[in-house]
C-alpha cells in the first residue's frame, strides 16, 4: 500500500516550449477498450478463441480467419471518429499479407497501407455520406456510405486471418469521439 499526502502544485510560467514538445490539446476522444480485457465488446467461442489481450494491446492470434470472430463493440455509433494504432505481423512463409479490416456503419475498410511489423496510426471518421481514413494525418482513403446504411452501428474489427497487434489502449488508444 502506498499513501500520500500534502501534495501541491504551483503553476509555473509558460516556457515557449516547441510545439513537438507540448502536449496535445484535448480533442474529445474517449476510450473504447480498457487495456484489461474485452469488456465493452460483443464476444462469443470464436471471438475468444481468436481475440486476445496481451501488454495493453488488443491482438489478433495467427490462424484461419473466422467470419465469426469479427469484434464487435457493443455501442454504436453514428458520426464519429475512431482512431486507433494497428500493427500487422510479418507474414511467414512469404506469403502476402492480408491487411487489417474494420467496419464502421456497415462499411469495410481495408487498411492496405499498413506496413507490417510497424504501428501506424489511424483516423477513421464517419460524417455524413462518407468515410474518410487518415494514415498518419494524410488521407488515404474516401469511402461513400451506401444509402441505405443505418444512422448508427457498431464497430467492428474484422479477423483476417494474419496476426495484427491494435494499440487501443491510452495513450494510443481506441477511441471515438461522436
Amino acid at each position: 500500500p502506498v499513501e500520500f499526502r500534502n501534495v501541491r502544485i504551483k503553476e509555473l510560467p509558460s516556457s515557449n516550449a516547441p510545439a513537438n514538445l507540448t502536449a496535445p490539446e484535448d480533442t474529445g476522444l474517449r476510450t473504447m477498450f480498457t487495456g484489461l480485457d474485452l469488456r465493452g465488446w460483443k464476444t462469443n467461442a470464436a471471438i475468444v478463441q481468436r481475440w486476445g489481450v496481451r501488454g495493453e494491446r488488443l491482438s489478433l492470434r495467427a490462424g484461419e480467419a473466422n467470419p465469426n470472430a469479427t469484434l464487435w463493440s457493443e455501442q454504436d455509433y453514428g458520426d464519429a471518429e475512431f482512431v486507433f494504432d494497428s500493427r500487422p505481423v510479418k507474414p511467414v512463409d512469404g506469403k502476402p499479407m492480408t491487411p487489417p479490416t474494420v467496419v464502421v456503419r456497415g462499411v469495410e475498410v481495408k487498411l492496405a497501407d499498413a506496413t507490417a511489423g510497424n504501428y501506424q496510426r489511424y483516423s477513421i471518421t464517419v460524417k455524413a455520406s462518407a468515410v474518410v481514413v487518415k494514415r498518419g494525418d494524410q488521407e488515404s482513403q474516401r469511402l461513400p456510405l451506401p444509402a441505405d446504411a443505418k444512422a448508427r452501428g457498431p464497430f467492428g474489427l474484422r479477423d483476417t486471418g494474419d496476426a495484427t497487434t491494435a494499440s487501443v489502449s491510452t495513450p494510443s488508444s481506441l477511441s471515438f469521439a461522436a
